[in-house]
């Protein structure tokens, strides 16, 4: 169902800590700034309360505000104050009311028109549709149709789309148990597992969480679960026993009880959701009688075509480990039960794109390998995987120095411990020079570093630094590599435009429909000006079903997870009028074919847009570019301002 641009404003500020200037909101909304100013006087109006507040800076939404009016949504006096929360609404009501419901009833409760009820039906039919639901309407009554367990699916799914971040969902997930502590159940859970050597993360923990507090909320009600068609090879599974100790505990507690039924349907969440407690001391031998050789073997040959793919070498064996027990359980939740849900993928598909991408690849070949189907959450876990492991192995992206220090008793000796204290992650020392009388100013190194004043030839980035390096040493030294990785960036990414990026691969405003038009139309240029096989067009559109490639502020960055390119080409589309793409609207859309002998530089490319991409204020500027020459300066000056 389509948000009003009301609820979008809130949406969007609940993601910003910020200001933002009514202008920016407007642009990313793709509404005028009027429309804001009028969408925040609305609110404030509405709640009684200065929800969205205002200053020269611009909005930001009042957190503390917007708390009491969630918590407000528990009182008998709360009332809907955007469509998409009366939607909701009504949706619980339907499902937790076992007696029809009556429009004109409703529209006096809500204090709304007949007529708003109504067509609020028909939005409930289309959400509840996809749950396997239906709205029966019979004059002015209406009710729901359906069984137990899709109930609850849209039940939890309504509590997670309410919720917004993961405070909100514990709160709802509180108000769901009433008078159980969520703390006293989630430790009994905890426990249960830990008693038989698993552990879970946190995000899985609210998931079971919520669906622990929808099932002792129906029981309560006598909404049972029963004749469920029940899987046998579930039944056999450790989590299922696990669970019945879970339930049996909770029976003993607080009275409820749970039929075999409840307890398969509360097994389903855990499965696949686990890790072993001693994961971290077992070797690869061992791991084979938790997940069977299969999955390791798949795994192994999965790393092996990411190092050919990324250039990245991904064999630590801690990591390996990590990694095998996380597709083993991904496989499970794929066959089954339902798949993860991750608060935070968004987020990491826009901050860390290369990362994201490396996942999706290796999601494709799990997919591929193992017959499962595997959604966007579950590529992002992944991408926590991947980054956790590269952010700790990174080092080519550190700076090569040289240090100029006279030899004097051991002073060389300190400096070279205080840089390492200091910027192991950053530099990499290539030459320490303690006599004067070599050819200094020959030297080549990205940055020197010397205690006595010098020139060189070869770089213009030379820093002298005290004896005894002092913190002010130390804040220039960080301020100064800041300052050359903006510029290898800059230099990178000039190169990458001159020659990958060409006049007759630029386009503004045509007419499409839809992204598979878009795709279509610069996938078939690549292809008339020799830069890509037919095959690419099909091979963007897999990767682009694997998941969305469109970020958020309106850029969307098609490609094949293939670098078989003829020559690698990067082509952009720029449209004032911005287009849908899946859920969102997008003004510039870049589409990079990659040849094999450029594959090491796709991150770099991937990563440099995205950087600049990333802000509202720089689609702005781009897509107003009249032609190639005018967006290839603007992207080349945005990236020189950047901090």
């Amino acid at each position: 169902m389509k948000e009003k641009t009301s609820e979008r404003l809130i949406n969007y500020l609940l993601h910003q800590s910020n200001w933002q200037t009514a202008s920016v909101i407007a642009q990313n909304l793709q509404v005028t700034d009027r429309t804001i100013r009028k969408c925040v006087a609305e609110w404030n109006n509405k709640l009684d309360s200065n929800v969205i507040i205002s200053s020269k800076h611009g909005y930001k939404l009042n957190i503390i505000a917007y708390q009491k009016a969630l918590e407000g949504k528990n009182k008998n006096n709360y009332l809907p104050a955007t469509k998409k929360d009366r939607v909701n609404y009504i949706i619980n009501k339907l499902i937790k009311m076992k007696i029809k419901l009556n429009v004109y009833d409703l529209s006096e409760e809500l204090f709304v028109s007949e007529e708003t009820i109504r067509n609020d039906i028909k939005e409930i039919r289309k959400f509840l549709n996809k749950f396997d639901l239906k709205v029966s309407v019979k004059g002015d009554n209406f009710t729901i149709e359906g069984e137990e367990p899709d109930k609850r699916k849209a039940m939890r799914f309504l509590v997670f789309e309410e919720s917004k971040n993961p405070v909100n969902l514990r709160r709802s997930i509180q108000a769901i148990l009433k008078e159980i502590d969520i703390n006293d159940l989630q430790k009994i859970i905890t426990d249960t597992l830990l008693k038989h050597n698993f552990i879970i993360n946190n995000y899985v923990m609210e998931n079971i969480l919520l669906h622990f507090a929808v099932t002792i909320q129906r029981i309560y009600e006598n909404n049972i679960i029963q004749d469920n068609p029940r899987n046998q090879s579930v039944e056999k599974t450790s989590e299922y026993e696990i669970t019945k100790e879970i339930t049996g505990i909770i029976e003993k507690d607080y009275g409820i009880n749970f039929s075999n039924d409840e307890i398969y349907n509360l097994t389903l969440p855990i499965i696949g959701k686990t890790t072993l407690s001693n994961y971290n001391t077992l070797t690869l031998e061992e791991l084979k009688d938790y997940v069977g050789e299969p999955v390791i073997t798949m795994v192994k040959s999965i790393l092996e075509q990411v190092e050919k793919t990324y250039f990245i070498e991904m064999y630590d064996k801690e990591f390996v480990i990590k990694l095998i027990i996380h597709i083993h359980n991904l496989i499970n939740r794929a066959n089954f039960s339902d798949l993860s849900r991750n608060p935070l993928g968004e987020e990491i598909k826009t901050s860390y794109p290369l990362i994201y991408d490396i996942s999706v690849f290796i999601s494709s070949m799990i997919a591929e390998k193992a017959g499962i189907k595997i959604n966007d959450d579950e590529i992002s876990y992944i991408a926590l995987h991947i980054g956790s492991y590269i952010d700790s192995k990174s080092s080519n992206n550190r700076i090569k120095c040289v240090v100029i220090c006279p030899q004097y008793y051991d002073i060389h000796k300190d400096i070279l411990n205080k840089l390492e204290e200091n910027f192991n992650d950053s530099l990499s020392i290539t030459m320490l020079v303690t006599e004067l009388n070599q050819h200094i100013e020959q030297i080549q190194a990205d940055l020197i570093i010397s205690t006595t004043m010098i020139t060189s030839e070869k770089t213009n980035h030379i820093i002298v630094v005290h004896p005894f390096i002092t913190d002010q040493d130390i804040k220039n030294i960080r301020e100064k590599i800041g300052l050359i990785k903006r510029e290898q960036k800059m230099e990178n990414m000039s190169r990458y435009l001159k020659k990958f990026f060409r006049p007759e691969l630029f386009f503004r405003n045509i007419s499409v429909d839809d992204k598979y038009e878009i795709i279509d139309f610069l996938s078939d240029n690549l292809v008339e000006k020799g830069y890509t096989n037919k095959s690419f067009t099909l091979e963007v559109k897999e990767r682009e079903h694997m998941s969305s490639t469109v970020f958020n502020h309106g850029v969307a960055m098609p490609h094949s997870m293939k670098r078989n390119a003829i020559r690698t080409g990067i082509s952009i589309l720029i449209q004032e009028e911005p287009v849908q793409w899946d859920e969102k609207y997008v003004s510039i859309i870049v589409l990079i074919a990659v040849n094999k002998e450029d594959s090491h530089i796709f991150g770099d490319i991937l990563e440099n847009f995205i950087n600049i991409l990333s802000e509202e204020k720089n689609i702005g500027i781009l897509s107003q570019s009249k032609d190639y020459d005018d967006f290839s300066e603007n992207l080349l000056l945005l990236m020189e301002s950047q901090d």
